[in-house]
């Protein structure tokens, strides 16, 4: 018995591993009305909320569905990690800031189009 809820506390473990961990992986659908690129807006994120420090960011190739990609216009947008898919881009406008704890992947500036400022704090 003793056996069957070990068994079963590591596999509660490793399903909610992310939210053990505090890292949500979010994916950017964009498109709301009025707010079709707005990264701080919640609608456009598969979590519906605005990505945060414990966020890891997936921004798919969006040229198929709703063909909005993600822009920081002004503000400072922290994650933990961003992942730009291939055919993919991030805007970050010259007013804004993205901040990212910790990059897992590449992250390729050719994706990243008017530069505002990426501060980055892992070791590479």
């Amino acid at each position: 018995m003793k056996l069957l809820k070990i068994i079963i506390i590591i596999i509660i473990s490793v399903v909610y591993l992310d939210t053990i961990m505090g890292q949500v992986r979010t994916t950017w659908i964009g498109g709301t009305p009025g707010r079709e690129s707005d990264w701080f807006c919640a609608k456009n994120w598969s979590k519906n909320q605005v990505p945060n420090e414990f966020s890891i960011v997936v921004i798919p190739d969006v040229s198929t569905s709703t063909f909005v990609y993600p822009v920081i216009k002004k503000g400072e947008a922290i994650v933990q990690n961003v992942e730009i898919i291939l055919g993919a881009k991030l805007s970050i406008d010259k007013s804004g800031v993205l901040v990212i704890i910790e990059q897992m992947g590449q992250l390729d500036t050719m994706d990243v189009a008017n530069c505002g400022k990426i501060i980055r704090f892992w070791n590479k």
